[in-house]
């Protein structure tokens, strides 16, 4: 009697394994019908007038006046090491004057391409994203390094050093 009593349960087990899969397989189809999801014309406003992150990239041209020492080469940094132990070694083999000099070009860079962009958007005609890629703004940044001697210097020293192209 009890070996009927555990066949009786292992089947009534196995019946509503098989109810409980066909309802799943049930559900499964009838989640993925297609949900319609309706935005209102606020939400899609606020869409449109938004910018990506994208917008707020870095004009390609300063890009290439970074100098490499400060760039991360993605094909050379290995996945789960820190930055300075993968890409700090070519920064290290500078002496202490190439640092220095990278280091105050850099500085200089980013202080002449605020400086630009402010005085470029200060009337509010335009915004960041507007003028990113302008001309205007490039020829802004060189007259800046070509009127500053100092940055000048620092610029030529950085070709020298084959830092930038």
């Amino acid at each position: 009697m009890n070996v009927t009593t555990a066949t009786s349960a292992q089947n009534v087990s196995s019946t509503y394994n098989r109810q409980q899969k066909t309802s799943t397989d049930l559900t499964a189809t009838t989640a993925t019908q297609g949900d319609t999801v309706t935005i209102s014309d606020e939400a899609k406003a606020i869409e449109q007038a938004s910018q990506s992150l994208e917008a707020y990239r870095l004009p390609d041209w300063y890009a290439d006046m970074l100098p490499l020492a400060r760039t991360i080469d993605l094909s050379q940094q290995q996945i789960g090491a820190p930055y300075r132990e993968t890409q700090a070694y070519t920064f290290s083999q500078l002496s202490q004057e190439d640092q220095q000099s990278i280091n105050d070009y850099s500085g200089k860079l980013l202080t002449f391409f605020h400086d630009e962009v402010a005085r470029l958007t200060e009337d509010g005609s335009a915004d960041y994203v507007q003028i990113r890629d302008s001309e205007a703004l490039q020829q802004a940044v060189m007259a800046r390094f070509e009127s500053d001697p100092a940055a000048n210097a620092l610029l030529e020293r950085m070709q020298e050093l084959g830092q930038i192209t």
